[in-house]
């Protein structure tokens, strides 16, 4: 008697299980603001300097800004997803000249970080960065934050899709720009190392400033990154496929295990 209640108790519980398992995913695929907590404002800043010793002074500062979205959390670090060509110099001068007869060393600093509660929390270390499929990963001190989902395989053509990014720099805590699209299929082009490299394409209104943002499914779950905009026409974006993505953050996690 007292087997065929448990026997039953199990039943019961396993019944109300399953529905409440699809309840939290579904609510994850439609909380649009458990997205947004994922994804920050980023800002790259670069800095030429004049300097004699250890004794600098400023003669030159350029800044973007960006999106940067979390993938993980790692111990005591946060580590961030965006796009490659935030998290690199725009130049790199190394170079000496003679100023007031004294020997002058021209130094020339990029750093990034992105602003969470109006801070700006800058990079630790870049984990990967690999200008030709446009990803970076790289890492900051811990910060709350949903981490985002990666989707598990590519997405299909006409999928419908989201991005949450900073164009031209707005992205205020409390309202973070919200924009959809359509996946318009994957394409290939040229590069000197890699005849064929894959890239795709999203029908998404797509500005300055959102570079790096995570492009969605209606899961919920990242399956791109705002690269470039068509120069002509807002509307097409392109973003490194999803096995570049994945082949990213495997790279990210052995140079993490690397330094344990």
């Amino acid at each position: 008697m007292i087997i065929n209640i448990l026997f039953l108790f199990y039943i019961v519980s396993l019944g109300c299980a399953i529905p409440l398992s699809i309840g939290i995913k579904d609510n994850y695929r439609k909380n649009k603001l458990t997205w947004a907590d994922s994804v920050s404002l980023l800002i790259a800043r670069q800095l030429e300097s004049a300097c004699v010793m250890d004794n600098c002074i400023t003669i030159s500062e350029a800044s973007a800004s960006g999106t940067g979205f979390i993938i993980d959390h790692n111990k005591d670090n946060t580590i961030v997803m965006t796009a490659a060509h935030l998290c690199e110099s725009t130049k790199n001068v190394r170079q000496s000249s003679i100023i007031n007869f004294e020997i002058t060393e021209i130094r020339n600093t990029h750093e990034m970080g992105i602003i969470k509660n109006q801070q700006l929390i800058l990079s630790q270390q870049i984990l990967y960065n690999d200008p030709v499929t446009d990803v970076c990963v790289f890492k900051i001190p811990r910060v709350d934050g949903e981490k985002v989902r990666i989707a598990k395989g590519a997405p299909r053509y006409g999928d419908k899709i989201w991005s949450i990014g900073a164009p031209v720099g707005f992205f205020p805590e409390s309202s973070k720009p919200l924009v959809s699209g359509h996946y318009a299929g994957g394409a290939e082009r040229s590069m000197k190392n890699d005849p064929s490299l894959g890239f795709y394409n999203f029908s998404m209104p797509t500005v300055p400033g959102m570079s790096g943002s995570p492009i969605f499914n209606n899961n919920g779950e990242v399956i791109g990154i705002v690269s470039a905009v068509h120069s002509d026409w807002h509307m097409i974006c392109f973003s490194p496929t999803h096995d570049q993505i994945i082949k990213a953050i495997e790279a990210a996690k052995i140079a993490l295990k690397n330094q344990e």
